[in-house]
């Protein structure tokens, strides 16, 4: 964008001074022709950045992120993990910054099992409707620490360097991802093996639908449908966030992905 928007200045300007005085009766030969200019991105300098990858879940969640940390390294930016406690000497010896996310993963893996990937548990079954508090806590856990994820120095960097992210790349599941990016002004990136926009090839992971059903409206439906009922349960937590970090509160019908 700023390549783009920096050509069509120069053009502009070049344009003007060919009307002017100074650019009458020149040749056109006389002149570079700015449309003809090939940029090169790869001589293009990229500033080094501070990079958070925040993600919820299990280690099969963090490890597919280790290849994109480094890559991230090898063009010079600064690339934090902040994800659960269990995995820090994992990411440690990958070389990477380490921030802890709240939650437990074995836990987290643990409640998709009892509710079989529903987003609502089954307040008939006992065991789901004893667990929804514990699961509750933990949801609000999780978003009320992604912001200092992504600006507090490390609690194990005995120099305290600090951090503030320039970018974040996520997985949806850390659900405070979009408020820390807002509040920063910073890209935000996320990552995931399903669909999680809106789609008439596949339902939400978590609407507990049947991916054998193909192109349908209910599968486009699920979405916003998800984003809904998760918005109803959790929005207290998220607007406790976004109140720590001096964003307005987000108000009923402006849930999701809207």
């Amino acid at each position: 964008s700023f390549l783009s928007n920096n050509h069509d200045s120069l053009v502009e300007e070049f344009n003007d001074y060919k009307k002017s005085e100074v650019g009458i009766g020149r040749k056109k030969e006389d002149f570079i022709r700015i449309d003809d200019l090939k940029l090169n991105l790869s001589t293009v300098p990229v500033p080094s950045m501070n990079i958070v990858l925040m993600i919820v879940g299990t280690r099969g969640d963090v490890h597919p992120f280790f290849g994109l940390g480094h890559m991230l390294q090898n063009d010079k930016h600064r690339v934090r993990f902040a994800t659960h406690k269990e995995f820090e000497n994992e990411i440690l010896r990958e070389g990477f910054e380490f921030y802890p996310l709240a939650g437990d993963p074995r836990r987290l893996s643990a409640f998709m099992v009892e509710t079989s990937g529903r987003l609502i548990p089954n307040l008939i079954n006992e065991n789901e409707r004893k667990s929804l508090p514990e699961k509750m806590k933990m949801i609000n856990e999780i978003i009320q620490s992604t912001w200092p994820a992504c600006t507090e120095p490390s609690p194990n960097d005995e120099s305290q360097k600090p951090f503030i992210a320039d970018a974040i790349i996520s997985n949806p599941v850390t659900y405070g991802h979009i408020h820390c990016a807002e509040a920063l002004s910073a890209p935000l990136h996320l990552f995931f093996p399903q669909p999680w926009c809106p789609t008439h090839e596949f339902p939400h992971p978590f609407s507990n639908m049947s991916y054998e059903k193909g192109w349908c409206s209910e599968n486009w439906l699920s979405f916003p449908m998800v984003d809904y009922l998760f918005h109803m349960g959790s929005g207290q937590y998220v607007n406790e966030l976004r109140k720590l970090i001096g964003l307005e509160p987000i108000r009923r019908g402006e849930h999701g992905y809207e």
